[in-house]
């Protein structure tokens, strides 16, 4: 029987027959402001109050930074935070490569001192420009996702795109999702939009869904219909 991890964003887990799938790593896709730290840190903070400790890794922003940031939603991380529920950890991009190079790795020393059960890595863009060659990204990229493996969590990792589901690269083809945000303007509004476009081992919606975001973070809309021009 297949395991799976219920993200506990509202609407969304309809979509992908309860959850994503226990132990894998999915990629979350989209421009900016569509909502990717959002979804990604409601997915934490969900499973920390169901009893599934959380680590977020950010490769752009300080501990405070990000708790700043989010601060407009009602998730109260803070206390998460002080009751080891949920850990949040800011290293560069050279830091992690080195992990992975290195049989010390704090990452993994961090996720058994907590238990942690799901972890976000923010985001593999600024990871992959530290490489100056097509080569040289996909074979770290190989390298993260291997050692990402030995945490034995569910792993959602943030990647910056366009706005277009076509554009497929090498992470698309070895994570176990793909799950991609819209924040597209018409006219002169914009509408959000979310997308399965790849979970393996699992009937998933095959529609872009509207979603809003709102003082509680995200909420998936999985029956309604999205711009039909977009």
């Amino acid at each position: 029987m297949v395991e799976r991890v219920a993200t506990g964003i509202p609407g969304f887990d309809k979509s992908i027959q309860g959850g994503l799938l226990k132990g894998s790593s999915n990629l979350i896709v989209g421009g900016p402001g569509s909502g990717k730290s959002i979804f990604c840190m409601q997915f934490l903070v969900n499973g920390a109050k169901a009893g599934e400790p959380g680590l977020y890794v950010s490769f752009e922003e300080d501990e405070q930074q990000l708790v700043q940031n989010l601060s407009p939603f009602s998730w109260g991380l803070e206390d998460l935070a002080k009751q080891g529920k949920l850990v949040l950890k800011y290293f560069t991009p050279e830091h992690i490569d080195i992990f992975i190079k290195s049989s010390m790795d704090p990452l993994l020393d961090v996720v058994r001192q907590y238990n942690v059960r799901r972890v976000v890595i923010d985001s593999a863009t600024a990871y992959q420009m530290m490489f100056d060659t097509d080569y040289k990204k996909r074979v770290h990229l190989l390298k993260l996702l291997d050692a990402l493996k030995k945490y034995e969590a569910t792993v959602l990792i943030t990647t910056e795109r366009g706005t277009s589901a076509d554009e497929f690269e090498l992470m698309d083809f070895l994570a176990n999702g793909v799950i991609v945000l819209y924040n597209i303007r018409k006219g002169s509004e914009r509408g959000r939009g979310i997308e399965i476009l790849k979970m393996r081992s699992t009937k998933h919606s095959q529609r872009i869904m509207p979603m809003d975001i709102g003082s509680s973070g995200i909420t998936v809309y999985p029956d309604a219909s999205f711009y039909s021009d977009v």
